[in-house]
């Protein structure tokens, strides 16, 4: 289409010049006007709109110029009550924050089957943590962190003197729940926003036993920067959405991790992952440093809802540094489905090695 509306050829320049014009225009309104006018993607179902009706006109550009002006105007009235429905339902949310990260959502409902009633953060199409209301519950991990995931067998056993924790990716604070008094938990959080969600409409930071720590920023820059944590656990959960954080799961990466470990201290991974088997990512990273490793996948339960099944890797210089059995049971051989691939690297690593 473009080829054939173009100029003669001494107006050529003008005329591409126009086009990258609007592609610039087009750009800054996404990255820094459409953040501050809608709190989710508006600016994408309407541009939707716009096009599908630009190309009904494009098809047919006699019918168009015979279009009244009060048929312009219908069609522009419909397609922005479209939009602002769609903003209305963005998943029903009593809370929406966008920013250069992305759009985060709060959503308050109740479970179909028992009328449970509970919070939740969605980025995208991927639930970032909930919560369950009730007095009683509201304590409790849920979703990919309960006691019998693989995070959950690390931190649910009593500790005899107080542990620091750091944890990549806040979410809703749900593992702060592990803490014991003595306890120091240490999040490090990419995207403001979603700090401000979490402290604003879920009580795990608030209700944390012991201390809490927030670092704001790229986990792997700040940690680059600091002194050395001496983590007792440190917890590796910073997907946002279905994107993966590839300078999270590097060989460099987990050598800057380990150097924030304590002596006998653990590294535990989030790769639940619909599309990408990251478990042989994992394991490669863990072979490079020569450390132990192990998958926990945990099914969940059926009863309860407010728990999902997750895949988490355990990482340890020594499985035999573990003074719970049950825990070095976890060490077996990987099976075989778990294929072992070359580590991802700073310089080279490749989603196609992680498809499913």
């Amino acid at each position: 289409e473009l080829y054939r509306l173009r100029p003669q050829a001494c107006a050529l320049p003008g005329f591409y010049l126009a086009i990258s014009a609007g592609g610039v225009i087009g750009g800054l309104f996404v990255v820094f006007a459409a953040p501050l006018l809608f709190a989710t993607y508006a600016e994408y179902r309407f541009g939707l709109l716009v096009c599908c009706l630009l190309a009904l006109v494009a098809g047919r550009p006699h019918t168009a110029r015979r279009l009244p002006a009060w048929g312009w105007a219908v069609s522009a009235i419909a397609a922005g009550v479209l939009v602002a429905w769609f903003e209305r339902i963005g998943l029903r949310a009593i809370a929406v924050e966008r920013s250069f990260y992305g759009a985060l959502a709060v959503r308050e409902q109740r479970h179909a089957g028992d009328q449970v009633r509970f919070r939740e953060l969605r980025h995208g199409g991927t639930r970032h943590g909930l919560q369950l209301q009730d007095e009683r519950t509201r304590r409790m991990p849920t979703a990919y962190y309960g006691t019998s995931s693989g995070v959950g067998r690390i931190l649910a056993p009593a500790a005899e003197r107080g542990r620091r924790i750091g944890v990549i990716g806040l979410g809703v604070g749900t593992l702060a729940t592990y803490a014991s008094p003595l306890d120091t938990v240490r999040f490090y959080e990419l995207d403001p926003g979603v700090e401000r969600l979490a402290r604003a409409w879920f009580t795990y930071l608030a209700d944390c036993r012991g201390s809490v720590e927030m670092v704001s920023g790229d986990a792997r820059i700040r940690l680059a920067t600091e002194v050395d944590q001496a983590f007792d656990v440190l917890v590796v959960d910073a997907f946002s959405s279905d994107a993966i954080p590839m300078h999270l799961l590097t060989v460099e990466a987990f050598a800057l991790y380990r150097r924030h470990l304590a002596p006998g201290g653990v590294l535990c991974v989030h790769v639940s992952n619909r599309h990408l088997d990251l478990v042989p990512v994992v394991r490669g990273g863990a072979r490079a440093l020569r450390w132990d490793c192990a998958a926990v996948v945990d099914d969940g339960d059926a009863e309860d809802w407010w728990l999902h099944q997750s895949v988490w890797m355990l990482l340890i210089e020594d499985r035999r540094q573990f003074t719970d059995p049950a825990l070095r049971e976890l060490f077996p051989p990987l099976s075989a489905t778990a294929l072992p691939v070359n580590p991802w690297t700073d310089d080279r690593a490749s989603l196609l090695s992680a498809l499913r």
